[in-house]
């Protein structure tokens, strides 16, 4: 698991994606974010940092097959 203070950082950062996505996507990008594991997590953080304001969620290719998995259930 992901020390406490990798935790709070992924767990801001997570609510900075949320609060900034159109409403109704907002419950798929918690279940996403939900079902990540630890390594995705680590590398969410990275990208959110390497690529700053133009990380886009919607974009990833983490997000892009959960959600195609998501709306076949």
């Amino acid at each position: 698991m992901i020390n406490s203070n990798k935790n709070y950082l992924f767990e801001s950062q997570f609510e900075e994606v949320v609060q900034n996505s159109p409403d109704e996507l907002r419950e798929t990008i918690k279940s996403y974010f939900k079902s990540m594991t630890d390594m995705q997590k680590k590398s969410f953080l990275i990208a959110k940092d390497h690529l700053g304001t133009s990380f886009n969620i919607f974009k990833s290719n983490g997000f892009v097959n959960f959600e195609k998995q998501f709306q076949t259930k």
